[in-house]
């Protein structure tokens, strides 16, 4: 049986069961569960919202359901579910600088996962590929091997994550008005 599914579709799967890992591994359940939460409320809302951006379609079609999502809107949709979740998950329980380290470190780490298995899974010009890898790689490094440090700085990480996205996003066929750079910002 062959299926056909959207490269990014695996880039952002790789991304998330990596990033959960890590995260367990690093944190614990605590975080690495509301990060789980997150990542489920944003592919419900993600796959979903196809109903609302094609209904006619999926009446015609339920089963389109499996393989379609919302797009665009339903991706920000998804975004904005994942971020409420955190946010609730985050006032009813306090917020807790480690969490928001943690939180701050997945969110990271997908992106830096993500974006390099856009570029191995896909075809691009060298310099937007090397650069991407690069960047990405660096900074997810960095932000792992400093996590320390972050304690006293987690507003200057945050800004350089969005410094390092806008750099890389230049080199990239889409600019910096990607949908990826969206999500950083």
């Amino acid at each position: 049986v062959n299926l056909t599914v959207p490269s990014s579709w695996i880039a952002l799967l790789a991304a998330f069961v990596i990033t959960y890992i890590a995260i367990r591994v690093r944190y614990g359940s605590r975080i690495s569960g509301v990060l789980v939460d997150a990542i489920f409320y944003f592919i419900l809302v993600w796959k979903l919202s196809v109903i609302i951006t094609d209904f006619g379609h999926v009446i015609k079609s339920p089963l389109s359901i499996i393989y379609f999502n919302g797009g665009k809107l339903g991706f920000y949709l998804g975004l904005l579910a994942a971020g409420i979740s955190i946010y609730i998950e985050l006032k009813n329980n306090g917020f807790h600088r480690l969490e928001r380290i943690g939180l701050f470190t997945g969110l990271v780490t997908i992106q830096a996962i993500y974006q390099i298995s856009m570029v191995l899974l896909n075809e691009g010009p060298f310099v937007a590929q090397f650069v991407t890898i690069f960047m990405f790689l660096m900074f997810a490094m960095y932000v792992w091997l400093s996590l320390e440090k972050m304690q006293d700085s987690f507003n200057q990480y945050a800004l350089l994550l969005i410094a390092v996205h806008l750099f890389v996003a230049a080199f990239q066929p889409v600019g910096v008005l990607g949908t990826s750079v969206v999500v950083t910002l």
